[in-house]
């Protein structure tokens, strides 16, 4: 897993954005947001990266993965799929048949096994 600085570089250089615009929009100073990208703050403050997240359009909870305050555990399935947000009722329908799918796959593939 890369380090929360790196999402952070890697994230701004797909919407090329920089660094400045980056503590502009979400109102935290320069020194701030470059001591979290350089890994000089440790363990940033968790308000402060969900404001990250957000103007990067991250779940915040990857950030708070990365950072180390909560686990893959603490995340709901549900919480990981990203950009559900951006599709409409009908898209989403589709995604829980092919979910649906493989669901009902795994269950017949686990029932194979147990008869073997």
């Amino acid at each position: 897993m890369c380090s929360i600085g790196q999402l952070i570089k890697n994230r701004l250089n797909e919407k090329g954005f920089s660094q400045n615009k980056l503590s502009k929009d979400c109102k935290l100073s320069n020194t701030e947001v470059s001591k979290i990208i350089t890994g000089k703050i440790k363990n940033p403050n968790w308000k402060s990266l969900c404001k990250i997240a957000k103007v990067l359009d991250f779940s915040p909870l990857q950030f708070l993965l990365v950072a180390g305050y909560i686990t893959s555990e603490d995340i709901h399935p549900n919480s990981k799929i990203h950009g559900l947000k951006t599709l409409n009722n009908k898209e989403i329908e589709f995604i829980q048949e092919l979910i649906d799918f493989f669901n009902e796959k795994k269950i017949k593939e686990d029932i194979k096994k147990e008869i073997k």
